[in-house]
């Protein structure tokens, strides 16, 4: 083997590694840095999120030189904080993470998060007819109009529209009231653009710029509960790492059927 051979090859075991790592939730090669003295919390993608009702999600790869970064994108109502969110998980070597402190000790993670609806919007357009339990995170069908990242969007009250689109009221909603989670939804399907962050946003913890290679918005995701195969050994992370180690966005050819649609996974069900 060649001399760039061999550093294409260890190149790509890094990234590899730094996946498999963050997937068990421990310390890689370059998150948390060693000197920091911080706590790390590891996340990594979870279309499966208990607290959060997934709409969208996607996978922003970033490559300069030796220099990588891996952000994974989803979007969707998260049930505890109550706001429509967009969460950005980072893997590379290029980051700037922020740490915060509380009670003498340092934190740090890879996993931010950015407002797209906020409480107070919800508050504002919650349901004001019958109990509180019947109201609780549903839609007001009097609601003209929701301001969502930075700007107000029609409100769709007809729920036909929304099973059209596989969005089906819940059990325990016999009056069809739209939910905060299916009007996220419901935008993802019809009007996606106004759920995505800017790359000023996405890019925001990058010590230096870096090209974008590629978005993948279809992808085949392998559930993190399942830890008896690690990234490693799965096609998509394969094929993310030779991306960004060939900078070539045609070396995404994945063989496996994309499943990441909501629709595959349960999610926000805590």
């Amino acid at each position: 083997m060649d001399g760039e051979n061999r550093l294409m090859k260890d190149y790509r075991s890094e990234i590899l590694s730094e996946l498999d790592s963050a997937f068990i939730a421990e310390s890689g090669l370059f998150f948390p840095d060693k000197k920091s003295n911080t706590v790390a919390y590891h996340f990594f993608p979870d279309l499966e999120d208990g607290y959060k009702q997934i709409a969208g999600s996607k996978i922003h790869l970033y490559g300069s030189g030796r220099l990588w970064a891996i952000v994974f994108e989803t979007n969707g109502y998260h049930t505890r904080q109550g706001e429509a969110i967009s969460s950005l998980c980072y893997f590379g070597n290029c980051f700037r993470l922020e740490k915060s402190e509380a009670a003498g000790s340092k934190y740090i993670s890879n996993l931010y998060q950015h407002t797209l609806i906020s409480e107070e919007e919800l508050q504002r357009i919650e349901l004001q007819i019958g109990d509180e339990d019947e109201a609780f995170e549903r839609i007001d069908p009097r609601t003209t109009s929701v301001f969502v990242n930075g700007q107000y969007v029609p409100f769709e009250s007809n729920r036909k529209k929304y099973v059209e689109l596989g969005i089906e009221p819940t059990e325990d909603n016999p009056s069809g009231w739209i939910e905060f989670g299916e009007f996220v939804r419901f935008l993802h399907e019809t009007n996606p653009i106004i759920l995505e962050l800017s790359d000023s946003i996405i890019e925001e913890p990058f010590e230096v710029p870096l090209n974008k290679i590629l978005t993948l918005d279809k992808f085949h995701y392998r559930s993190i509960y399942d830890k008896s195969v690690s990234p490693s050994e799965q096609e998509m992370y394969q094929m993310i790492a030779d991306v960004l180690v060939s900078g070539d966005e045609n070396a995404w050819s994945p063989t496996s059927e994309a499943n990441n649609d909501w629709r595959n996974w349960e999610s926000g069900m805590l």
